[in-house]
């Protein structure tokens, strides 16, 4: 099990993250999606000094620096940033055929790098909105054979697979996860992440709250709000 490095969020998740799962947190731009995936990174390298973490950065929002940040920010101040950023396993993918080819590549790499303990995949929406387009026979075939390689290598390596995701709707009234704000990309991937982490800003006068709702989960209560704080530690 992985902690989400929010005593809230850990809580409202009877713990944590467990192992062998697939996890989206989805949310509207500047929710802390990334955030979390970030912080989650840098306290799994600060806290297991054996351990590595295989980030793919699709929308280009990884960074060190926040990463360092949080991590000091957290009491870890004699981390050598340099070395924390070695066990970070980092790629770049930018559509469909790429993505495909880096989950191709992770089979044998994630055997070589050891304890992987987390896989970070940000974002999502944009690789599989492309299959929009595409029918709906062979878009949903492309998703489901994505889903079932994470899904194996969760298992077989035992590690954490974090999907991040946007959201789509009206973005006019974030409070309180709005019932005209979800997940994107639609019904047939929801049903593929075993727990669902939705977040929403805070009301206007708490720009740094953070409302996270679990959708989905087989352990947690469906529907639950936990209001957690962002700031220079992350998400806490």
């Amino acid at each position: 099990m992985l902690s989400t490095g929010s005593e809230r969020i850990d809580q409202q998740l009877e713990g944590g993250l467990f192992s062998q799962e697939l996890i989206e947190v989805s949310g509207p731009p500047g929710t802390g999606k990334t955030q979390l995936a970030l912080q989650m990174t840098g306290l799994i390298l600060a806290e297991d000094h054996t351990a590595c973490v295989a980030y793919l950065d699709i929308s280009r929002n990884f960074s060190l620096s926040r990463i360092n940040e949080i991590v000091h920010s957290r009491g870890h101040t004699g981390m050598d940033v340099n070395k924390l950023a070695a066990r970070i396993k980092y790629s770049r993918c930018s559509d469909l055929y790429s993505f495909m080819d880096f989950l191709e590549a992770a089979k044998s790499q994630l055997k070589q790098w050891g304890n992987c303990r987390l896989l970070v995949i940000d974002s999502i929406t944009s690789i599989f909105s492309s299959l929009i387009g595409v029918s709906y026979i062979k878009g949903r075939a492309m998703m489901y054979s994505a889903f079932r390689t994470l899904q194996d290598l969760a298992r077989e390596h035992n590690l954490v697979v974090l999907i991040v995701n946007s959201a789509v709707g009206n973005h006019s009234n974030l409070e309180r996860g709005s019932l005209n704000t979800k997940p994107a990309l639609g019904g047939a991937w929801s049903n593929l992440p075993y727990v669902q982490i939705f977040l929403t800003r805070g009301r206007q006068n708490e720009k740094c709250r953070i409302n996270c709702q679990i959708l989905k989960s087989l352990r947690s209560d469906p529907g639950s709000i936990v209001q957690v704080e962002l700031n220079e530690a992350g998400l806490c």
